[in-house]
């Protein structure tokens, strides 16, 4: 899952990058409740952040589309922040391996991708990658 805050930028703009570390902070910390034990959270810098969801063997893949409405559910809660209830939204793009590819690299560019599609969608949603996103990429002759 690739996760992108929405409307982040305009916090760091007026109220500046201190204002900003809050918000990264408290998305970060709600993050970290909703996961389970053995998946890895990280931010990868700015406002993105990534989690693996690890299958253990002979278990079913974690519902991804709940899991992505419990984030945006999460990530829309206000921030305080001196007194003032800030908000943000967060667009995710999901992918799965070996699903999607046996390529880890793969994978992880179409999660990226489909973390686009939501943005382009209309932002604040999930979208899971699917062939149809690669196919609408393609160059054209």
């Amino acid at each position: 899952m690739y996760i992108d805050l929405d409307g982040f930028k305009p916090i760091n703009d007026r109220l500046g990058h201190d204002a900003g570390d809050v918000v990264l902070r408290q998305v970060g910390g709600r993050l970290a409740t909703i996961f389970r034990d053995d998946d890895v959270v990280a931010r990868l810098g700015g406002d993105e952040f990534a989690a693996v969801l690890p299958r253990p063997s002979g278990k079913p893949a974690p519902d991804t589309k709940e899991l992505a409405a419990r984030i945006i559910a999460a990530v829309n809660e206000p921030v305080s922040i001196g007194g003032e209830a800030v908000r943000v939204g967060c667009s995710i793009g999901v992918a799965s391996w070996p699903e999607d590819s046996a390529e880890i690299a793969v994978v992880i560019r179409r999660a990226d991708e489909a973390l686009y599609k939501a943005k382009r969608d209309g932002r604040n949603r999930a979208v899971r990658w699917t062939p149809a996103m690669a196919a609408a990429d393609a160059p054209t002759a």
